[in-house]
């Protein structure tokens, strides 16, 4: 399992969780879990299609 695919896991067990809970804070704190874990996911994978552009840039040149 890539980083990104754990990252994208735990965002849908955390808004999973958040719809079982009936404590409002715990909710928020998981719905925002949810985001920052898809947010860091989307940095991963474009970090890693940069660094591969990059990549493939400099064997063709």
């Amino acid at each position: 399992m890539t980083k990104v695919q754990y990252l994208r896991e735990q965002a849908i067990r955390a808004e999973r969780l958040a719809k079982t809970i009936l404590d409002a804070v715990t909710v928020t704190r998981l719905v925002e879990a949810s985001h920052a874990y898809r947010q860091e996911a989307d940095r991963l994978e474009q970090y890693e299609a940069d660094d591969q552009a990059t990549t493939n840039g400099c064997l063709t040149s």
